[in-house]
């Protein structure tokens, strides 16, 4: 198909309102339907050496434009449902980090830690430095006739 500048600026003109009414109509959004509506004709205009002399040419501009529109609904869409998905999970994070501060016991995580240091540390010490820490901790009576039930024998250690 044939067109030169002059005739493809009246179709341009001549369609510019109500194919844009037609897009915003879908789209919600003038400035995007107007966008759309420019690439459509740009489009149309890259084509225009290959379509067939008997070509409907405004009905062919809309329908770039409907494929136009639809693609643009659709990458909204899928934004939305990404939106939607991130939003969710970021509420999840907040609720699990919200949950797990409000059940945090500092004095438990000190205690442990305190705990661990001590046991590690008992564990570098020689033997005989370990039980006479040990001792230290759980005297025992310096006479084997004088253990009883109550005298830690193993203290874990």
């Amino acid at each position: 198909m044939t067109i030169d500048l002059p005739t493809f600026n009246d179709i341009f003109t001549t369609y510019w309102p109500r194919f844009v009414r037609f897009a915003a109509s879908y789209l919600h959004d003038d400035a995007i339907a107007e966008d759309l509506f420019v690439e459509s004709m740009m489009t149309f205009w890259q084509q225009r050496q290959s379509l067939p002399d008997n070509t409907n040419v405004p009905a062919y501009i809309l329908r770039i434009l409907q494929n136009k529109c639809i693609d643009h609904l659709r990458h909204l869409k899928v934004h939305e449902e990404y939106s939607e998905d991130r939003k969710r999970i970021h509420q999840w994070d907040l609720s699990t980090r919200i949950s797990s501060l409000e059940n945090f016991v500092p004095e438990e995580v000190m205690t442990r830690e305190i705990e661990d240091i001590v046991i590690k540390t008992i564990a570098t010490l020689s033997e005989e430095t370990r039980q006479i820490f040990m001792i230290s901790l759980f005297p025992f009576p310096v006479s084997e006739t004088s253990v009883n039930e109550n005298t830690p024998q193993n203290p874990g250690w």
